[in-house]
């Protein structure tokens, strides 16, 4: 392989494991946000669990620039 290959092969490799690891944080940050609801509506704060249920990270169309 050439120099420029070999550069472009190892910036992929980079790039892809960083995604991997940016979508298992983003997994487990949706986990724990869900399991906060759970707990929201065990502990009779269904007000808080259901604004929780409503924010952009559940309902990513609310925020899109399409959906005014």
């Amino acid at each position: 392989m050439s120099s420029v290959t070999t550069k472009l092969s190892n910036t992929a490799d980079i790039a892809s494991s960083e995604a991997q690891a940016l979508v298992a944080d983003i997994r487990k940050a949706l986990g724990n946000m869900k399991s906060l609801a759970v707990d929201y509506e065990r502990d009779g704060k269904s007000d808080k669990a259901r604004a929780h249920e409503r924010s952009p990270i559940f309902n990513p169309h609310l925020t899109s620039p399409i959906n005014p």
